[in-house]
């Protein structure tokens, strides 16, 4: 709750967002509230271009509070950092570490410079963050015990998920990929087979939401990936030095992943060499699917960014794998002076990172784009 405080203040200190996102869902939250959800989703023009859900959220919480919309989003994405610091404790106990290293590994998260920007920002990365990290924890736990209600809650959390980011479709396809076909191959878990009816149970919602969002954007704009098409459109994506070059794309991607990550993503993608164990766990498999998940998605950014559908060449899209690669990381059970140093220099990378953000923020408003307190 501290953390909450402290994070909303910062927030609001800076004038109560740093992103020009921020402004515009917060304004899609309020128009919600007042003009209805009808109008928002068919008569708003170019709203089938953002995921829903955050926005519903903002109107549903502007209802109870009638408080500026950003607000709501600054206190929500504050409590859904928190809430990952708690996750990736207990993850990090579950997987045999002391309370020492596990709240060594939550507390670096919370002081990382760059996670703490997007914990103060009424955006959704913070919010996303949470609900993928809440999907992991309860697959884990689901492959450990077999339980069903696990199981649930991990399909829910892909649902809300799915229904907030882009990005989100991409992790709830390969997780149920990785349910399909690696888990079946490791002896460990033969005894509980994750059978073809729970991995539908588990991807069916996230499909069903997926389907109908296609299938508006039909509605709206004629074309099931009119969202895609909207943003090639508006970006100006032509005018980046790294569009449709292989070079500029590698070094804009391995720049953001350095300065959202530093060098403790190198933990993860070690986790590959399991796929050459034949004695797999559950500790061992989840390790292997956090590094599928981070390879796959460094592949999914880079053709974005080379194709232009990604203009935007901040590290906030790496803030997914900041939990996963400290989990990773601290697994790697280093001595004490080591450790320390690591983690400062991760530190100071991320307050690097965080100025980035403040200097976006300063160019809003001598741009004059800067929309100001309004809800």
């Amino acid at each position: 709750m501290l953390f909450v405080i402290f994070e909303t203040i910062l927030g609001q200190t800076f004038n109560t967002t740093w992103e020009w996102d921020a402004a515009t869902r917060s304004m899609q939250g309020y128009e919600i509230a007042t003009k209805g959800a009808g109008w928002y989703f068919f008569e708003g023009n170019g709203h089938y271009v953002w995921l829903p859900f955050w926005q519903l959220l903002i109107a549903f919480l502007y209802g109870f509070f009638h408080v500026n919309t950003i607000l709501i989003g600054e206190v929500v994405s504050a409590l859904c950092a928190g809430g990952t610091a708690v996750y990736l404790f207990v993850f990090l106990r579950e997987f045999k570490l002391d309370e020492f290293h596990s709240a060594l590994g939550s507390m670096s998260l919370l002081t990382l410079g760059f996670y703490v920007a997007y914990a103060s920002q009424a955006m959704t990365e913070s919010f996303s963050v949470f609900l993928f990290f809440a999907c992991l924890y309860h697959l884990h736990r689901y492959f450990d015990n077999g339980s069903l209600r696990n199981l649930g809650l991990a399909s829910l959390t892909s649902l809300v998920n799915v229904a907030t980011r882009y990005e989100a479709w991409l992790f709830v396809g390969l997780s149920a990929g990785f349910m399909l076909f690696f888990l079946p191959f490791s002896p460990k878990l033969r005894s509980r087979p994750v059978t073809v009816v729970h991995v539908i149970l588990f991807l069916a919602p996230s499909v069903a939401f997926i389907c109908l969002w296609l299938q508006y954007n039909v509605i709206m704009a004629a074309a099931p990936f009119a969202f895609r098409d909207w943003i090639l459109v508006h970006n100006g994506h032509k005018d980046f030095i790294f569009y449709r070059d292989v070079g500029y794309t590698l070094i804009t991607a391995v720049g953001n992943l350095f300065l959202a990550l530093g060098v403790i993503w190198t933990s993860t993608l070690e986790e590959l060499r399991q796929l050459r164990s034949q004695a797999r766990g559950v500790r061992e498999n989840v390790l292997l699917l956090f590094a599928l998940l981070f390879l796959a998605y460094i592949m999914y950014y880079c053709y974005s960014i080379f194709t232009g559908f990604n203009s935007v060449y901040r590290p906030r899209h790496f803030l997914y794998f900041a939990p996963l690669s400290i989990i990773a990381f601290m697994l790697r059970k280093l001595d004490k002076p080591t450790l320390y140093v690591l983690l400062a220099f991760q530190i100071v990378l991320g307050v690097v990172a965080f100025a980035l953000n403040i200097q976006a923020h300063t160019l809003y408003i001598e741009t004059g784009q800067w929309p100001g307190n309004t809800p």
